[in-house]
């Protein structure tokens, strides 16, 4: 809904909230694109014509290639030059392109079909690698093939100048992908905008994890907003304004400062969430980068209830060497400062799959090789590269193992084998490490959820991830808008599978060994409804935790 006061004052557009808070920024626009209606087959008479376009399309790439990276990428300065260089290689490669040549001629396909259809080969072959370098480069030619398409219908538009002010950005966006979150992260935007109404996919809980004030379902469409233009992102009451006046900007200057976290301080002690009927709950925190750890503190949580380590891989493209995440989680465990620790193992597949990372091999791949099954069934020693370094890392401290998509006790098995390996391999090599770390499951499967007394047998704890398992439950994607009404945690049986873990537990006396970090743990209704079930421990976005303290509180059971 869009409405302007009498006065015909600024623009306001409703909108949902993503993520809380209140930004102010000049707007940075990403338009979707959409290749124009493309023949199936030219003329004879065409085919020179399109080979001619696809020479100049090309051309254009290369005149643009490094503003290209730059502003599709966001690469540190010294990463440029490397993507870069990469790229170059494909646009460099005169047979590949002849293939191409030869689809326009032979099988009389335009140019913009015939990159499309070479290009997805050569990706698709890369991407079937063992090889780790292989597979990354699939993504530049992914990318490429984007651009030259792009500058086939755009021309030089494709390239357009992208200069903003030196004032803060709100990304402005009608989809909400992961890749960009992580490209407003990098860039620093201070607000987020999206016209996409996916409020449980990964990119919104990328967003909720940076703390970045954003809003969802914004009717973008006849909004007027340009690059540059000024917004106040009012991710508290669900607004946008767009050219904000000083009234406006009176407010959001206020509540920007309100906003800011408290001070992280390592002396003040844990403080759990207190039920009016007696006993608490424990909260912990979920974070997916390493700065994010002295949130713990700021809002004096009990430690890391779930690190998402795959932002480790996505910001960089490659998996971090056993002592780069070595270092890295011993720097978590310092900031900590004694508080536990939990480490998920990397999560990747579906629509989670980094640059160069596509694996694929179905229709359905939220349901093919996803978390531990990628690790057990293609890429074990990626695992093992990852439970070294914790293993390595966790002498002197609190550290436990969470693995993401276990469905059976044979995955665990499985698991245990790889670390009996890993410590053989630790002790040959003369590393200290620490062997009794505790190993935890997610129950985000339904198999999993129901055969959770088995896997407690065999753990020494389980943590719900209520995302994908209502995702699982009601065979709706979760970063699909378009099926989001039936992402509803009454209607879903969400609750009912919930107790049925609980169950599970009461029965081997483990109640205390269940924990639910999913964004329903952050929701101050659904951390009621969890209580009322028997959850004792919480894993939420930092934030939340006062929201969720308080209407704990209140409760009785």
């Amino acid at each position: 809904m869009k409405t302007n006061t009498p006065d015909q004052g600024p623009l306001r557009l409703e909108g949902r909230v993503i993520s809380p808070g209140v930004a102010l920024g000049c707007a940075r626009v990403e338009q979707p694109f959409s290749f124009m209606s493309v023949p199936s087959t030219i003329t004879a008479a065409d085919v020179e014509v399109e080979i001619d376009r696809l020479h100049q399309a090309t051309e254009l790439v290369r005149e643009h290639l490094e503003e290209h990276v730059l502003d599709v990428h966001s690469p540190a300065q010294e990463d440029l030059e490397q993507i870069v260089a990469a790229h170059i290689l494909v646009l460099d490669d005169a047979p590949f392109f002849e293939s191409i040549e030869e689809h326009i001629r032979e099988q009389r396909l335009p140019a913009d079909r015939a990159v499309q259809k070479e290009f997805t080969s050569a990706s698709a072959r890369l991407a079937a690698s063992s090889d780790l370098y292989m597979r990354a480069r699939a993504e530049d030619f992914r990318d490429i093939c984007l651009i030259i398409r792009r500058a086939l219908v755009e021309g030089a538009n494709a390239f357009r100048d992208r200069t903003l002010s030196d004032e803060p950005t709100v990304l402005v966006v009608p989809f909400l992908r992961p890749s960009t979150v992580l490209r407003a992260r990098k860039e620093g935007a201070m607000g987020f905008v999206t016209s996409c109404t996916a409020f449980t996919s990964h990119g919104a809980i990328l967003l909720r994890a940076a703390e970045i004030p954003a809003l969802g379902g914004v009717s973008l469409d006849d909004s007027g907003i340009q690059d540059g233009t000024p917004l106040l992102v009012d991710a508290l009451r669900g607004e946008l304004v767009v050219d904000p006046k000083e009234d406006d900007l009176t407010f959001a200057r206020a509540a920007i400062s309100a906003h800011r976290p408290p001070a992280a301080n390592a002396k003040l002690p844990p403080l759990d969430a207190s039920l009016k009927s007696g006993g608490s709950v424990l909260l912990h925190a979920n974070i997916d980068h390493p700065s994010q750890a002295s949130l713990c503190l700021s809002y004096r949580l009990r430690g890391v209830g779930l690190f998402r380590t795959e932002l480790l891989v996505t910001e960089s493209g490659t998996v971090p060497d056993e002592d780069s995440q070595y270092r890295t989680i011993r720097d978590l465990v310092d900031t900590l400062a004694g508080r536990p620790l939990t480490i998920r193992t990397f999560d990747f597949g579906a629509e989670k799959e980094p640059l160069g990372f596509y694996e694929c091999e179905g229709q359905n791949p939220a349901l093919g090789l996803r978390g531990i099954r990628r690790h057990l069934y293609r890429y074990p020693d990626e695992l093992k590269t990852q439970l070294s370094a914790i293993l390595r890392a966790a002498v002197g401290a609190d550290i436990s193992i969470l693995l993401p998509m276990v469905t059976h006790t044979s995955d665990i098995e499985a698991v245990r084998g790889v670390m009996d390996e890993v410590a053989a391999d630790l002790t040959s090599r003369g590393q200290q490490f620490n062997p009794d770390l505790r190993l935890g499951a997610m129950v985000e499967v339904p198999a999993a959820a129901f055969g959770a007394g088995e896997l407690l047998e065999i753990l020494d704890f389980l943590s719900v991830g209520t995302n994908d398992l209502m995702q699982y439950l009601t065979a709706a994607d979760r970063e699909n808008a378009a099926v989001m009404n039936y992402q509803d945690v009454e209607q879903s049986g969400l609750y009912a599978i919930l107790e049925i873990v609980m169950n599970a537990a009461r029965q081997a006396g483990r109640e205390n060994d269940i924990s639910v970090c999913g964004e329903l743990a952050s929701d101050p209704q659904g951390a009621r409804e969890l209580a009322k079930l028997g959850v004792r421990s919480l894993s939420i976005t930092p934030h939340a935790a006062d929201d969720v303290r308080e209407a704990l509180e209140t409760l009785v059971i």
